[in-house]
């Protein structure tokens, strides 16, 4: 049995990045944020879709948002990555962050093989 053309390219990508299966969790990675944004920016942003504990503006235009839980971290995925969230301008790109980490430790992370070009086993501390 052939798969449909959708199905092979998600299966494909998830047997070359495990990361892209990476259960939900509290925390999202961010990314193609609007050129310009800051911090503050993606808390309020976010602050519109969820209960955000805490929010850190990576390099490039990229950031790591956690939720107060792993349900709203879902929907922010299910519902804003490809879109454009109320406030930006441009499309985003959300995953899950697939690294440890709290406040404070400089929050680890892992931005799964989705757009820019990361790929794989990319991550570790930031901050």
């Amino acid at each position: 049995a052939r798969l449909p053309r959708d199905a092979w390219r998600e299966r494909s990508r998830e047997r070359a990045c495990p990361a892209a299966m990476a259960a939900p969790t509290d925390r999202v990675y961010v990314a193609d944020l609007p050129p310009g944004t800051d911090e503050a920016t993606v808390q309020a942003v976010f602050a519109a879709y969820g209960n955000v504990k805490w929010c850190k503006k990576l390099g490039g235009n990229n950031a790591l948002v956690q939720f107060q839980s792993p349900d709203e971290a879902k929907w922010i995925v299910d519902n804003l990555n490809g879109n454009i969230a109320q406030g930006f301008s441009t499309p985003i790109t959300c995953e899950y962050s697939t690294g440890g980490g709290a406040k404070g430790a400089g929050p680890a992370w892992s931005p799964g093989c989705g757009k820019g070009g990361m790929g794989c086993g990319m991550g570790g501390g930031m901050g």
